[in-house]
């Protein structure tokens, strides 16, 4: 599946991630479905 990473500050890219799964018994998976941009949230 794509995936958004974090490569390092100021660089991110769409790359190609194994699926999610789950290790531990309080592990969770949350899919977002949408999302949105404001001004507070232009920095890393």
């Amino acid at each position: 599946m794509k995936a958004v990473v974090y490569k390092e500050p100021f660089t991110v890219a769409v790359e190609e991630v194994d699926k999610p799964s789950i290790q531990h018994p309080n592990d969770v998976i949350v899919r977002v479905s949408s999302t949105a941009i404001c001004v507070s949230d232009l920095h890393m």
